[in-house]
């Protein structure tokens, strides 16, 4: 007596229904053992009983899976990645219907960005797998602008440039980052170039960019002086004479002081060696008279 057995769905016999085969479906298959005896043997009667075989669903493992990921990585640009899943060699049954992929975290810059792999209800898998990819922070770097301002002015209005990024990648990125020019220099500052005295501040939380600031210098001009002159205009009376001449910075404790001459013209050059009292005239005529005003932070 030879014994074999035929795995079939379950149907009532085992000429019928669909043979079972490594890589079936999962379900539930009868197993009918078939005998033959050997050829003018005919000892034994026997009964056929079906026995079951059941075929589970097979569990999903992160080994089935592999990410298509472009060389160089995924960068920070303020939308979802989402990275094609494939199959690997290590099973040859599993199916693109049985599983279905959604994503996770797939924004922000860091390394926990996840695809969800799922098994369909009605497929030969169960379970579920997280395969992580990384994106990468933005690199960006930040100009601050210089600025100027006179002394005892306002502080300048400050700005920034950022490099190679369109209108509108700038105004995505000066929002997320919160970027603000600032200043070392207060109002008040004596004249005077303040290196590297302008950067850019941003929020440093934001993992999404690598910032780089390339900070900039602040000039203080001079500030003008305010001058008034009153000439003198009379007859001749034998007195000396000279004209009102008033010169003012824009502080109260200020100390201007003045230089003259009525012979020569008195510049930044030359003023050291003129004279600081006003000059007087008493002959009749007409008369010029050159003057140079000289104030720390003024001119």
């Amino acid at each position: 007596v030879t014994v074999g057995y035929v795995y079939k769905t379950n149907d009532s016999t085992a000429s019928s229904g669909t043979e079972y085969a490594k890589g079936s479906k999962v379900g539930t298959y009868k197993i009918f053992p078939v005998i033959t005896t050997a050829e003018g043997k005919n000892n034994y009667s026997y009964t056929p009983v079906a026995g079951t075989l059941t075929v589970s669903k097979k569990a999903l493992s992160e080994e089935m899976f592999e990410l298509s990921i472009p060389e160089g990585g995924y960068t920070y640009n303020g939308n979802g990645y989402e990275p094609t899943v494939g199959k690997t060699a290590v099973d040859s049954y599993l199916d693109n219907t049985d599983f279905a992929v959604t994503y996770e975290d797939n924004i922000h810059a860091g390394n926990d960005a996840k695809v969800v792999i799922t098994a369909t209800n009605n497929g030969n898998y169960s379970g579920s797998v997280i395969k992580k990819f990384g994106i990468q922070a933005k690199d960006i770097t930040v100009r601050a602008n210089a600025a100027t301002s006179a002394y005892m002015a306002d502080v300048a209005s400050l700005s920034y440039t950022i490099d190679g990024l369109t209108a509108q990648e700038t105004e995505t990125v000066v929002s997320e980052l919160n970027l603000k020019a600032v200043t070392s220099v207060k109002k008040g500052y004596a004249k005077g170039i303040y290196e590297n005295a302008v950067s850019v501040e941003y929020d440093v939380d934001n993992s999404d960019y690598n910032v780089s600031v390339v900070k900039a210098d602040y000039t203080v001009t001079e500030s003008a002086l305010q001058a008034s002159v009153k000439a003198y205009e009379g007859v001749y009376d034998g007195k000396e004479h000279s004209p009102v001449i008033s010169v003012k910075a824009g502080e109260a404790d200020s100390t201007v002081k003045i230089y003259y001459s009525s012979s020569e013209p008195v510049t930044d050059d030359n003023y050291r060696n003129m004279d600081t009292v006003i000059p007087s005239f008493k002959d009749a005529g007409t008369y010029t008279l050159y003057y140079y005003a000289v104030c720390d932070n003024y001119q």
